[in-house]
């Protein structure tokens, strides 16, 4: 047996154990939150996808940062974007709402934080706590698929009191200068 083929069985285990309803899918629930501002959970199933990043590390050509934000915060992931570039960072593109498909928006974000290897979390005056808490889960779930960890800061403007959110490598920071930095 391949060391690929090892891996790949290994890693398929250690999903399967965790999250996995079939071989190379997970499930993830996300609350979803429609136009008529009612809650509610949506299960979906996300292929996995296996990423080699550690090529992606030895080169160098991982983006820095990933910004992610709920829609109505765009102004915020701006402000983001400019500071961003006048210190010469790498980032990703934000996630494209535009389709408005749960399950590409979701394919979307968790493609983005396979390649990037620092996430800006918008928490904005009006974002609730438990979609920030919802992000941080499904974070978890896809670090199991990274070679490296991923870090994560929580940029609190309006300077919130937050809860205990239980994430490793979890900052935060106030104005859009200390994040990037």
């Amino acid at each position: 047996m391949s060391y690929a083929t090892l891996s790949q069985n290994l890693f398929y285990s250690v999903i399967s154990g965790l999250m996995c309803h079939r071989k190379g899918y997970f499930s993830v629930t996300l609350p979803y939150v429609d136009l008529g501002r009612s809650e509610s959970s949506i299960p979906l199933e996300l292929p996995v996808k296996i990423v080699d990043s550690s090529v992606a590390l030895a080169s160098n050509t991982l983006p820095r940062f990933f910004i992610d934000a709920r829609p109505e915060e765009q102004f915020l992931v701006t402000e983001l974007i400019q500071c961003l570039d006048e210190h010469h960072k790498k980032y990703l593109p934000p996630v494209d709402f535009s389709s408005g498909r749960y399950g590409e928006i979701l394919e979307q974000l968790q493609d983005k934080l396979l390649r990037c290897d620092r996430v800006i979390l918008i928490l904005g005056n009006n974002t609730p706590i438990s979609w920030l808490r919802n992000h941080l889960k499904f974070y978890k779930k896809v670090q199991i698929q990274r070679t490296s960890p991923l870090y994560v800061t929580v940029y609190n403007r309006s300077k919130r009191h937050l809860p205990d959110l239980d994430f490793p490598n979890l900052s935060t920071c106030y104005t859009s200068q200390d994040c990037v930095e």
